[in-house]
């Protein structure tokens, strides 16, 4: 259960254990694929995206 996982991490990095396994940064860029996607299937194109 990955979910879970990254759960566990994200808590232990909140309490000082542990290093976050996946930076902020990294999800940003998976939202705004995500929305790119959408997008692109809202419109029936392609359509740009840009991370940060």
């Amino acid at each position: 259960k990955p979910v879970q996982g990254e759960l566990a991490n994200w808590l232990a990095a909140l309490r000082g254990e542990a290093e976050v396994a996946v930076p902020g940064e990294e999800g940003l860029g998976t939202v705004a694929l995500a929305e790119a996607a959408y997008r692109s299937a809202e419109l029936g194109r392609p359509v740009r995206y840009e991370i940060g």
